[in-house]
């Protein structure tokens, strides 16, 4: 730990969770269906 003790305070972590309410069964499909695309993309940003 101590040679990378210099990077520990520049080390930030930051999050976000969002809750989206769509009533409609049949739009939470085609949302859900619209957001598939970035799930690779997202992934990719949070395991990096």
């Amino acid at each position: 730990m101590l040679s990378v003790s210099g990077l520990v305070p520049d080390y930030l972590i930051n999050g976000l969770h969002v809750h989206v309410g769509i009533p409609s069964r049949e739009a939470r499909v085609q949302a859900l269906n619209r957001v598939r695309v970035w799930l690779p993309t997202q992934l990719a940003r949070a395991v990096n």
